[in-house]
């Protein structure tokens, strides 16, 4: 997950033009985020910044299930500014948080931002929304594939359990009966 976060922040940043890009994993039942990728940041301010539902502008997309933008973060009164540190840290202003969403199932957020107050345009908000669209289906191929890996080290467990149970059952009945 964390790979396909990555990846969908370094595409973000490098497609949209964005200063900084980031990716951010969903961690609770809630729809609290948590910042797992950042490419191009300056410091580490928003490297582990936990985003409640309503939270900033990640917050406000995520319950909206829908791309949110603001030309100037910390001057902006449509979000709350819970991370008005981080964003001042950075140097940020034009933010711009897309969901990712699959088949109704919300997996994180794509961040782009800019340190220039130059706003995203409609054409910016519709390429972060197939970015994190394309994330989605990559995150969901990672918990498949942690799903089938878990199966098969379970399988494998019982295999040896199993072999181990023979063979020493085996060797119980030969000393039994040795004796």
């Amino acid at each position: 997950r964390t790979a396909a976060l990555r990846r969908g922040a370094e595409i973000a940043y490098r497609v949209l033009g964005a200063d900084v890009a980031a990716g951010a994993n969903r961690i609770a039942e809630d729809d609290t985020m948590e910042v797992v990728a950042v490419v191009g940041g300056r410091t580490e301010a928003p490297n582990g910044l936990v985003v409640g539902p309503q939270e900033g502008l990640g917050g406000q997309a995520a319950v909206l299930r829908r791309t949110a933008a603001v030309a100037d973060y910390c001057l902006s009164r449509a979000i709350t500014h819970d991370f008005d540190h981080a964003v001042r840290a950075e140097g940020l202003h034009a933010v711009m948080a897309a969901p990712i969403v699959r088949a109704h199932r919300l997996y994180g957020l794509l961040y782009a931002a800019r340190r220039s107050a130059v706003p995203w345009t409609d054409g910016d908000r519709t390429a972060l929304l197939g970015l994190a669209r394309q994330t989605a289906v990559a995150m969901e191929v990672a918990d498949s594939a942690r799903e089938m890996a878990e199966v098969a080290v379970f399988s494998e467990r019982q295999r040896l359990a199993i072999r181990l149970h023979d063979s020493v059952g085996a060797t119980l009945f030969s000393l039994r009966v040795a004796l």
